[in-house]
C-alpha cells in the first residue's frame, strides 16, 4: 500500500511540472491568454511529453475584441488589422486606417 502511497504522488509531482510557468502564472499545455495590459496579443502554451515547454505567439486581437490569427488580415469598417510576427519573434498588429 505504501508503495501505491509514493508512486501516486510522484507522478502528481510529474504532472504538476508540466506547465508553462510565465512570470507568477503556470498555463496549461494548449492554454490561450492575452497579454497584459493592451490585451492585443494571444499567447498559448505547449507542453512536450518530455516536459518541455514552449509559449507561442497564436493571434491578435482588434479593438473590438476579434480574434486575427498569426499571418491573417481582418477588417472592422474602415480599419484592417493584420497579424504578424517578426523574424526575431516578437509579436507585430498592423492597423491601417481608411482601408477599402
Amino acid at each position: 500500500m505504501r508503495s501505491y502511497l509514493i508512486l501516486a504522488l510522484l507522478i502528481a509531482v510529474v504532472a504538476a511540472e508540466h506547465v508553462c510557468k510565465v512570470g507568477e502564472k503556470d498555463y496549461k499545455n494548449g492554454q490561450e491568454w492575452e497579454v497584459l495590459p493592451s490585451k492585443k496579443f494571444v499567447m498559448k502554451c505547449l507542453v512536450e511529453p518530455s516536459g518541455e515547454w514552449t509559449v507561442n505567439f497564436v493571434a491578435c486581437k482588434t479593438k473590438s475584441g476579434r480574434r486575427v490569427n498569426v499571418g491573417e488580415t481582418a477588417t472592422e469598417g474602415k480599419t484592417e488589422y493584420k497579424c504578424e510576427v517578426h523574424a526575431n519573434g516578437n509579436p507585430r498588429l498592423t492597423i491601417k486606417q481608411n482601408a477599402k
